[in-house]
């Protein structure tokens, strides 16, 4: 572990190793929560920015995708409460747009696949209240 400097304190830093990564995306294959794991894995995102990515957020034309919103989970009147909030990021670099390789586009594909196959299967049960996020 290397500590990092920070204006008050110094920070543990904890990685994974990409046996580890690999092994937790086996563990989580086929879950909703895979696409947070392979996103903060890839990039090294916050949890709330890797909840908060949704398919408008890229642009398969010019191969980048852009953060634009978080999502934290907050309690409000002693009952926990999700906030999804645009344009609301931690530091100033967290607003980011990176590349889309094509491992990364397929693996979206994959994911508008899967979103597909659910709709049908699930049809009017189908709830597309938060359809857009991955």
């Amino acid at each position: 572990m290397e500590p990092i400097k920070g204006a008050d304190e110094v920070y543990d830093v904890v990685t994974y190793t990409a046996e580890e990564i690999v092994e937790l995306l086996n563990l989580a294959n086929k879950e909703a929560i895979i696409a947070p794991i392979f996103f903060a894995s890839i990039f090294g995102l916050r949890k709330s920015e890797a909840l908060g990515i949704c398919l408008s957020d890229f642009d398969f034309e010019n191969k980048v995708f852009t953060l634009n919103r978080t999502v934290i989970t907050t309690s409000i009147n002693r009952k926990t409460t999700t906030v999804i909030r645009e344009n609301a990021f931690k530091t100033k670099n967290s607003k980011a747009t990176f590349p889309i390789t094509p491992f990364i586009e397929t693996f979206v594909y994959k994911l508008i696949e899967i979103k597909e196959e659910n709709k049908k299967l699930f049809g009017n049960m189908y709830h597309t209240q938060y359809e857009d996020f991955l």
